[in-house]
Order: structure tokens, then sequence, then C-alpha cells
């Protein structure tokens, strides 16, 4: 029976009650009756003007002052002449939509500490405001025939006009390597309202091939399956010159058997593929159903260990679970979620061998940031979480993936 090889850990106690969030905080949306963010509406648009109205978010601490979080609320805009500004539109829209995403906090640290009970509130307004410009870009209105041709006539040398007819887009080429700078959805168009085909986590390289005309969007050749795909680009930086891609003869390796390198890593049983193996000299045998890229694991696969025990299921690269995957154990142990160089890293959701569970924010293989932590017997942590530690030492505790004694609790 081979360990976790995600490392989890777990220990806490209560030494004396905490306040619950209302007790902490009295929060209140600023909204409507029903409790929904208030659409506030650009306050210069002419009634000739197609508007898209803005979306407000607000928090009311138990002193009466209202907060807001990063973004603040996210404006409205008007345009005098859409047919002439459709792309401008759309693109705005897309931002908005982005702004909306990000919104779920404060700037500071210290603010999301000290009104930790708003960023549920700011989570629920950017579920909505998204919902409310995803509306709103029907206002941006569609190309019809005619323009389509006038364009195409006008403008021999403008790239070809793509996508379905409710959503018609322009890629400009280019070839260049970035870096994805957050987690991010990979679509199937440049908007978020297309289908999401997989993610990309902090760190991944990717290769830009298109700059979508008009939008914050860029078409990149999704890693996983070495097809089109489209990015929201301020999620990525450190643009720099592409390579051109190796070829597939200088990529063979005729190296075998294979013995690692390091006691770090395992081969697997079936093929000459090293799998990272957390410095674990015992990690039980395994099988790996995906590519093997310079001698390790790469790409989408599965990794089944020799007892049934255990199994990972998603991406892989340079032998190590990178990307959005699950790994499930017989003894009830679950984690589903982002990993980078195989630690949990981004969000996901982990189910102990107890029936305990976290559900939140990660970084280096232990919960950090926002995460609600249930016990099996009931009792709840919920808020910001510092390296796997939540909460103090003289009030309510509790840590994943470290010790105690690690969190000073003891």
């Amino acid at each position: 029976m081979v360990k976790c090889s995600l490392g989890m850990t777990r220990s806490g106690r209560v030494g004396k009650p905490v306040q619950t969030a209302s007790q902490r905080v009295a929060v209140g949306v600023v909204a409507a009756a029903a409790g929904l963010a208030v659409l506030s509406p650009w306050p210069g648009a002419g009634a000739a003007e197609t508007l898209i109205e803005g979306f407000s978010f607000g928090c009311e601490t138990a002193d009466g002052r209202i907060v807001r979080p990063r973004h603040g609320d996210i404006e409205g805009v008007a345009y005098a002449d859409i047919p002439a500004q459709r792309a401008q539109c759309l693109g705005t829209i897309d931002r908005k939509i982005a702004l909306c995403l990000e919104n779920t906090a404060f700037i500071s640290e210290t603010d999301n500490q000290e009104h930790a009970a708003c960023l549920a509130v700011f989570q629920d307004q950017a579920r909505a405001c998204v919902g409310h410009f995803s509306f709103e870009r029907s206002k941006c209105g569609a190309d019809g025939p005619e323009s389509d041709a006038a364009q195409a006539g006008a403008q021999d040398a403008e790239p070809a006009l793509e996508g379905p007819a409710r959503d018609r887009y322009r890629v400009k080429p280019v070839e260049r390597l970035m870096t994805v700078r957050e987690a991010a959805n990979v679509r199937t168009g440049p908007g978020p309202d297309y289908d999401i085909v997989g993610t990309v986590v902090v760190g991944d390289e990717v290769r830009v091939t298109g700059e979508v005309r008009g939008r914050d969007w860029v078409r990149v050749v999704y890693p996983r399956t070495a097809e089109a795909a489209f990015i929201y680009a301020p999620l990525l930086h450190g643009a720099r010159e592409a390579p051109a891609p190796a070829s597939s003869a200088a990529a063979v390796e005729t190296a075998s058997p294979l013995e690692p390198s390091s006691p770090s890593w395992s081969v697997a049983e079936n093929e000459p593929c090293l799998v990272w193996n957390y410095g674990n000299k015992d990690y039980e045998p395994f099988t790996w159903s995906g590519a093997c890229v310079d001698d390790k694991a790469s790409g989408e696969g599965r990794l089944v260990f020799r007892g049934g025990d255990g199994t990972y299921e998603g991406p892989m690269q340079a032998g190590k679970m990178h990307g959005r995957g699950v790994f499930e154990w017989t003894n009830g142990f679950r984690y589903e979620g982002e990993l980078r160089d195989g630690k949990q890293h981004g969000y996901g959701t982990y189910v102990g061998t107890s029936g305990e569970r976290y559900d939140g924010e990660w970084r280096e293989g232990r919960p950090h940031g926002q995460g609600t932590y249930v016990e099996a017997d009931g009792d709840v942590y919920e808020g910001a979480w510092r390296d796997g530690c939540f909460g103090s030492r003289d009030s309510r505790w509790a840590s994943i993936g470290t010790s105690a004694a690690a969190c000073g609790f003891e």
C-alpha cells in the first residue's frame, strides 16, 4: 500500500468557541430587495445611444460602512454607432466579464481577513455580474451578410471572418510563446460564452498563434490536444519568440531499459517512462496510459497503481501531475482540482479518509487563500487559510498538509 502521494495530513482541536461570521461582521448586500447586486446605468448615456449598463458591488459592515472589492463597481459604457463599433463593444464586454471574475476579494490581504464574511457576498455578486454582462453582450449587435461582404471587399488584406454567425471575429496571425499569469479556462472561441475545453495553470507555457481583433483574447495551441483554442489575453504574460517546432525524428528516444536519475523518480511497468514519486522509495508500482516525452510522462493519461488501490487521471508535465486532474484512493482519499509540479495549486476539493472535506484555494500542496473545511463530525472552518493553517493558537484552529506545531498552535 503506497502512502498518499499528495502529502495530505490533518490535525486540529478546538481551544475555545469562535464567533460566527455573523457575529464578527454583519454583512449586507448593497442591492435591491431580492438581495442581488444593483444594476447601475452609465450616467451620461443619451437616448439615441446603445447603453451597456454597469454593475454595482458592495457589502455593508457592522459599523454601517459600505466596502467594495478589488475593482469596485464595474461601470457601464455607451456607444453612438454600434454597427461601426461592434468589435469594440464585444471587446469591452469581454474585459468587463474578466473584471467580474476577479472581483471576489479586496486588494489587500488585511481587508480580506478583517471583512472575511464579505468575500462570500462578493463571490455571489461576481457570478451575477458575469450573467449580467453576458446578457448585455447581445446589445453589441450582429454582423449581417452585407456588412461581411463590404468589409471583405474593402480590406482584402484583412484576415477572414471566423466563428459562428452570432459572433464573427477576425484573428491576426502571430507566433510567440507566453506564460500563464493566472489559472485560466481554455475555450473554443474568443469569449466567455464559448465552451471550455480545458484549463491552464500558473506557470504553464503556451504557444500563441493569433490575436483576436477588437478583443483581449488570443488564439493558442492547447498543449493537451495540440488543437487551436482561445485564452483571455490578460491572464498571460512574458511574450517571447517561439522556436520552430522540433522534428518528429529529433523527438524519438531509444534509450531502454530506463534507469531513474535519482530516488525521486520511478519507472512505469508498462513502458520506459518516468514519474515523480515525491521522494517515496516505497512508491507502489504503476502503469501509465499516456505519452512519454524525454523519458517522462506527459499529456493526458491515467496512472494506475498495481495494487489497484489508487489512480490518477489527468495531465502530466515532465513526469509530474500538472493541470486539472483527479487523484483517488480506495481508502476514501480524493482530490479533484488544479495541480502544479505534482502539488495542489489553484482551486481544488480534498476529501479525506474519514469523510472530512476541504473546498478552496491551494498553494504548493497546502490550503492557502479562501476555503471551507468541514470535519467528519460537522465542524466547519471557513475563511482565510495560510500555508495549511487556519485560525490561531488562542482560538479555534485547524491544519491540513502540515502540523499543528508548524502552524504555531502547539
